[in-house]
């Protein structure tokens, strides 16, 4: 996926969050948008909204987080409560997606620790190969590595055997 795609996806995935008016409740079925024609193709895209709520710890609708799978990307746009949780119930290994931050709001970012380190684990759940790719705004470099201070200890006893990697953009 190129850069003018990821600028025409953003704003989408931005106003489909924000006209959202619920996630459905564990167990049910994600809500997805998609743009997809019979026959499928590479150019092709799906959405899936993963969490829509607030701060607000509600048990029927999860933190904010939307799923972009454009060809074989999978990008995730925010990382609320429960992202990792609706990620594997659409079966999407942890490791294979890229990370783009909007804001540096408490919900929308309560999920990173989870994706990062979860990704790690082997199969079915992990898979992560490469470094962990997160874009965002001014602040989420310092806010990276300041997680990774935080986590440091755990890193050190699950992950000896693997180089922590991040990769801000």
């Amino acid at each position: 996926m190129d850069k003018t795609q990821i600028a025409i996806c953003m704003p989408l995935v931005i106003a489909l969050g924000l006209l959202s008016d619920a996630t459905p409740a564990p167990g049910q079925q994600a809500m997805q948008l998609s743009a997809q024609t019979p026959a499928a193709s590479s150019t092709d895209f799906k959405i899936t909204l993963l969490g829509t709520s607030t701060p607000n710890p509600r048990a029927d609708r999860f933190g904010p987080s939307t799923l972009v799978e454009a060809g074989a990307e999978k990008l995730v746009f925010d990382c609320g409560r429960a992202c990792t949780i609706r990620l594997w119930q659409l079966k999407i290994p942890l490791g294979t997606v890229k990370l783009f931050i909007t804001h540096l709001h408490s919900d929308h970012i309560v999920g990173i620790p989870d994706l990062w380190l979860t990704g790690w684990l082997p199969q079915p759940y992990g898979t992560r190969k490469d470094a962990f790719r997160v874009w965002g705004p001014k602040g989420t470099e310092e806010m990276m590595s300041n997680l990774q201070k935080a986590y440091q200890e755990d890193l050190r006893i699950r992950l000896p055997w693997r180089p922590l990697r991040l990769r801000l953009i």
